[in-house]
């Protein structure tokens, strides 16, 4: 197989940029550096977006693959013959089986602290159509080989190499860190290792797998042993659904506490039913495929001697720093702290690791012959984050901002809004979005002050409009309208629902 590392691939240039408006839009244009300028950092705040928002049914944030490396596009190429899931999908959760390779082998640093290149990415979807599952599975196959090549060697040499871990306690989790702290916590269900962190046992384990992602030395100490864990790069990848997070994590404390703002998130809204694939795949030659990463970048990654640091480049760095300032200044407009604190963690941190990414991906040729002539220490010396790699990064980082901002508002206002929610399901899906007063009342089955309460809300918020008309018993009777905006998110779904 044939592989244009840097290049964009035929067909993702005409299929990989999706549609809609915003980062990812499709149109491969790449005038701005940073490829968002802050006006296309969000989408607007405006009356018909926060609607969408609070109430409507949300596409997905596309992808636009022509603005990430050659080897990404590669990837996605290879793995979309597979599977119908999103290619933001694909891509999130093949990130942290990067960095994992990698590890604390290469830093950057930002207001002199290392950042690592260790991800932890969270694929948030419906269970089945989602294709949460197959995103994961095919990113674990692309180490298939290297741990294969493991599990007939010593249980302790197993446990020492071994990049995945599973379904392990607290304690072994510090232990498998201390004896290697490049690795990759993979949960097909992202709930019950959170779940876990929020037992009464398990006070401190959120804080202090907090820390690893920081790259924070730190000793773990129990009855039986003590760990010390040294420049840890644990990378996380995990998969839950919308329900879940909006039940069990809404609260102040878990949004400011600084854990779910270390993930990127890849959100897979509303699917219809013409975007399911019901066609019968083989998987052909996907692990000859995927087995291209392993053997022409992840084992050179994980071959390192040491840990190296790599910086900026000045153009790279002028850059960052214009366009970091525009999009912080229209974020900060916001005047949400929890906002800030997700656009701190995507911009000061993982703009950083997808820089290291980047740099390796587009200097793989020239990495691989300094590592096999002992050269590592010239070649992180004299190369540099050129402004391509910045720039990928940076759009990157505004598509996981993308993927925050949505996410972020229905969390907050979930179950504030419930009812409003429940009752416009009620007057689009049984009323055909227009329905009378008493009408509506009766068939939503509530008491008349909750009834009005939810109603008003819905008003005031321009979700739906009050519109008279003439009855047998009331010359102007009042009908309420449900806002066209909200009607045409819908309308895509209508059939299914």
């Amino acid at each position: 197989m044939i592989i244009n590392k840097n290049q964009p691939l035929s067909r993702f240039e005409e299929s990989g940029g999706g549609s809609g408006s915003g980062p990812g839009s499709g149109t491969g244009k790449t005038e701005s550096p940073g490829g968002l300028e802050p006006a296309q950092a969000s989408p607007d705040h405006s009356g018909s977006s926060e609607l969408l928002e609070l109430f409507g049914k949300q596409s997905s944030v596309p992808l636009d693959s022509k603005r990430l490396p050659g080897w990404l596009q590669d990837y996605l190429m290879i793995t979309t013959r597979y599977t119908d899931a999103r290619p933001g999908l694909l891509l999130t959760a093949f990130l942290p089986f990067c960095a994992v390779n990698l590890g604390n082998r290469v830093f950057m640093t930002n207001n002199g602290l290392p950042i690592y290149p260790n991800i932890w990415s969270c694929l948030i979807g419906r269970s089945s159509i989602s294709r949460k599952t197959t995103a994961l599975r095919f990113a674990e196959r692309s180490i298939r080989e290297y741990e294969e090549s493991l599990e007939n060697g010593p249980l302790a040499e197993y446990e020492r190499k071994t990049l995945v871990m599973n379904g392990i306690t607290v304690a072994k989790l510090f232990r498998y860190l201390a004896e290697n702290p490049c690795r990759l916590f993979l949960h097909q269900e992202l709930a019950a290792w959170l779940g876990e962190m929020n037992k009464h046992y398990n006070q401190n384990y959120r804080h202090e797998v907090t820390k690893l992602f920081d790259g924070v030395n730190t000793t773990f100490t129990n009855l039986e042993r003590t760990d010390r864990v040294r420049k840890p790069a644990l990378s996380v990848a995990g998969a839950t659904t919308e329900g879940w997070l909006y039940k069990n994590l809404r609260d102040g404390p878990d949004q400011l506490s600084g854990f779910l703002q270390r993930m990127i998130y890849y959100v897979v809204k509303n699917i219809s039913l013409d975007e399911i694939d019901l066609i019968y795949r083989d998987d052909g030659d996907l692990d000859d495929g995927l087995a291209f990463f392993e053997n022409n970048l992840f084992r050179f990654w994980r071959d390192i001697p040491g840990c190296f640091q790599l910086r900026l480049s000045d153009q790279a760095r002028e850059f960052r720093n214009a366009e970091y300032e525009k999009i912080y200044h229209h974020y900060f407009k916001k005047d949400n702290e929890a906002l800030m604190s997700y656009f701190s963690r995507i911009y000061d941190g993982y703009w950083f690791k997808f820089c290291i990414l980047f740099t390796l991906m587009w200097k793989s040729e020239e990495f691989s012959t300094a590592l096999s002539r002992g050269n590592c220490a010239d070649f992180f010396a004299r190369e540099r984050v050129e402004l391509s790699a910045a720039t990928q990064a940076m759009y990157l980082c505004g598509f996981y901002m993308e993927n925050t901002r949505p996410f972020l508002a229905i969390m907050e206002e979930e179950d504030k809004l419930a009812g409003e929610r429940r009752l416009l399901d009620l007057l689009i899906n049984k009323y055909g979005g227009s329905a009378g007063h008493t009408q509506l009342m009766n068939g939503a089955h509530m008491k008349k002050r909750e009834f009005m309460d939810i109603i008003e809300n819905l008003i005031e918020r321009g979700a739906v409009r009050v519109e008279t008309q003439k009855t047998r018993n009331h010359p102007s009777a009042k009908l309420y309208v449900v806002a066209p905006v909200l009607m045409e998110s819908f309308s895509t779904f209508r059939s299914e629902e």
